[in-house]
């Protein structure tokens, strides 16, 4: 059954809206978008009338496996909060911790979809064969480490094509080919202007991506969103709490979305309310809330 939302500001892909837009969807995909109404709608098709509500690519994030057991209860509550996808998080200190490693199966989900794994070092002591090991698997995607890694650890992962953030810092060597600073106010650190860090390096670099929250002192954040490119930012947290920070739409739409599926090379499929694209996305009313949650064209109830 083809399903047409009508009178939406529709945001497409992290550039591009359509004041008055319609979003045509079929058997969870998308069909078409329009930058107004059709004059002319088939009588096979379902009109739902969203009223100048705001429709956005749904949500990317990563979820804290260390604290949470993300089962089906779960992975629900994230779709109905806009998450239709996210990695999941695993910090990797104990045997507690491989076991979860060994045990993952990130096609357990039936609601939100989780992509894969990203596992978070707490030591740069890491064996031969266990990065061996570990870059072997389908299912992890990326890696954060402490600044003070070996650059031949940092060549195993990149090698096997894995992402690889460092953790905020003022130590290491900051000539290290990483792709960005994962947390990057995760916690307090002092800015030398004598040494080299992981902050610095980040901003000033364009091309490097930085993994942040809402939890952050405001200032902080609106620093970040000032002095970096937009497009590589890596957000967690409320969709509310960055609108209320300034930011438009289509910024919300990269941090939140987009720029996931950029960072981790699947924008073909997902991310985006392009045709061809999956249909899941979000209603955010004028007063900046979540509204409907759509996954494969479904809405999440």
């Amino acid at each position: 059954m083809k399903t047409l939302y009508t009178n939406a500001h529709l945001y497409l892909d992290g550039n591009r809206a359509y004041e008055k837009g319609a979003l045509l969807v079929e058997d969870g995909r998308i069909v078409q978008t329009y930058y107004q109404v059709p004059k002319s709608i088939d009588n096979d098709i379902s009109v739902i009338d969203v009223e100048g509500d705001n429709i956005l690519p749904s949500i990317f994030t990563y979820v804290d496996i260390d604290e949470y057991d993300v089962d089906e209860d779960f992975s629900k509550s994230l779709a109905l909060e806009g998450i239709a996808y996210f990695v999941a998080s695993l910090t990797v200190d104990d045997g507690k911790a491989v076991d979860k490693l060994i045990n993952f199966d990130p096609d357990r989900y039936r609601y939100s979809k989780c992509f894969g794994l990203h596992i978070i070092f707490k030591r740069s002591d890491i064996p031969d064969e266990v990065c061996a090991w570990i870059t072997t698997s389908p299912n992890i995607l990326s890696f954060s480490f402490e600044a003070d890694i070996d650059q031949k650890v940092i060549d195993i992962f990149k090698a096997a094509n894995r992402r690889v953030l460092i953790t905020n810092s003022d130590k290491g060597r900051f000539s290290l080919n990483f792709d960005g600073c994962w947390g990057i106010y995760d916690k307090p650190f002092t800015l030398n202007p004598y040494k080299p860090n992981v902050y610095t390096t980040c901003l000033l670099k364009d091309n490097k991506y930085i993994s942040f929250d809402d939890s952050a002192y405001p200032d902080s954040l609106k620093l970040l969103f000032k002095i970096h490119d937009m497009r590589y930012l890596l957000a967690k947290g409320k969709l509310k709490n960055y609108i209320d920070l300034g930011l438009d739409l289509i910024d919300i739409s990269n941090i939140m979305a987009m720029n996931y599926y950029r960072f981790y090379g699947i924008g073909k499929r997902y991310g985006g309310l392009l045709p061809g694209k999956e249909a899941s996305f979000i209603v955010v009313n004028k007063e900046n809330e979540i509204i409907a949650s759509f996954i494969k064209g479904d809405l999440v109830r």
